[in-house]
C-alpha cells in the first residue's frame, strides 16, 4: 500500500494541457490509488470513465463513490478487468501486473469558445518531454447485412431470381458495428505547451529537431517502430536523454 501511495505523490506534480479524444471510453480496473485534491487517499476498485471525465471507487462496504476529474489530483491503476478489440494503433493487451499512471491535467480545447477544464491523462514517459496518452472508443464497421432476397443457386451453377422480390423501398442495409480503443499521442513540454503526434513518426522527429537523426539511427538499429505506446516511450525517452546530455 505505501508503494501506492508514494506512486500517487510522484504524479502529483506539474500541469499541461492536452486535446481531448472524439469519443468518451470506460475502463475498469482491480486495484487502484487515488489521491484527491482535499489531500485524501482511496483505494479499490476502478472504474475510469472519459467524455465527461469521471472515476468511481468501489469501497470495503460495497458502496460506490464518484469523482469528477477536478476532485483528482492522480491515480495509479493495476489488473484491468477487461477491454474493447484493439487496432492496430493501439498497445499490446495490458499485462495485469502493469501498474498505470494518470493524471488530472487542465485541457484546452480546440474550440476556443470552450474553457480549459480538468481531464484525465494517462503518463507514459518521463521527462523532461512528457509522452501522454488519452483513449478514445471508436465504432468500426464490420459486416454489411442486405435483407434483400438472395437468388437461387441452380443445379447446373446458375442463378434464378427469387419468387417474390422486395421492392427497393422497402429493402435496407445494416452495417455489424464493433468498438475499438484508438491511441491518441501527445507531447508535454515543462512551459505547457502541448503538441498532438497526429502522425507518430514525423511529429516526434520534428519535436526534436537537433536529435532527429540520432533517433532514427538508434530507431532502426534497435528496430524499434512508432506506433505503440511502449516505442514511444522508448524513444521519447531516448531523446530526452540526448537533449539532457547535450545541455551540460
Amino acid at each position: 500500500m505505501k508503494r501506492w501511495f508514494l506512486v500517487g505523490l510522484w504524479l502529483a506534480g506539474g500541469s499541461a494541457a492536452c486535446a481531448q479524444p472524439s469519443m468518451g471510453t470506460r475502463q475498469d480496473f482491480k486495484l487502484s490509488q487515488l489521491v484527491l485534491t482535499s489531500g485524501d487517499t482511496l483505494a479499490g476498485p476502478l472504474s475510469m470513465r472519459t467524455a465527461p471525465d469521471m472515476v468511481y471507487v468501489t469501497q470495503p462496504d460495497g458502496s460506490v463513490r464518484p469523482y469528477v476529474a477536478a476532485q483528482v489530483v492522480a491515480f495509479a491503476v493495476q489488473g484491468q478487468v477487461a477491454v474493447p478489440q484493439r487496432n492496430r494503433r493501439t498497445a499490446a493487451t495490458y499485462d495485469p501486473s502493469t501498474i498505470r499512471l494518470f493524471r488530472t491535467l487542465t485541457w484546452q480545447s480546440e474550440r476556443m469558445d470552450l474553457r480549459p477544464e480538468p481531464t484525465f491523462f494517462e503518463q507514459i514517459s518521463e521527462g523532461p518531454v512528457l509522452l501522454l496518452r488519452r483513449q478514445s472508443t471508436v465504432r468500426v464497421l464490420g459486416g454489411m447485412h442486405d435483407t434483400a432476397p438472395v437468388p437461387v443457386l441452380t443445379p447446373s451453377g446458375g442463378r434464378t431470381p427469387p419468387q417474390n422480390p422486395m421492392p427497393a423501398a422497402q429493402r435496407s442495409v445494416s452495417y455489424l458495428a464493433k468498438q475499438e480503443f484508438w491511441d491518441n499521442f501527445y507531447l508535454a513540454w515543462p512551459t505547457g505547451e502541448i503538441r498532438p503526434l497526429r502522425n507518430n513518426k514525423k511529429d516526434l522527429l520534428e519535436a526534436f529537431p537537433q536529435q532527429a537523426k540520432q533517433l532514427q539511427v538508434f530507431a532502426k538499429a534497435q528496430g524499434i517502430g512508432y506506433s505503440t505506446a511502449a516505442e514511444l516511450r522508448e524513444l521519447v525517452n531516448y531523446a530526452n536523454s540526448l537533449a539532457s546530455t547535450s545541455s551540460r
